[in-house]
């Protein structure tokens, strides 16, 4: 909202905003990308990147 009343634009209802966060070095290497090499379930506890 700040940024929008500075630059005195408005991100439209719906819109879908990208934001770089430089985490795309570590792909396609699973372990780096996601925190874990494993698949399924028991993956999500071990799983670590970048969130918003």
């Amino acid at each position: 909202m700040d940024w929008e009343k500075k630059e005195n634009i408005r991100i439209p209802n719906g819109s879908i905003v990208l934001l770089e966060t430089g985490f795309s070095k570590f792909y396609p290497d699973k372990l780096k990308y996601l925190g874990t090499d494993k698949r399924g379930s028991e993956a999500i506890k071990d799983l670590h990147f970048p969130g918003l």
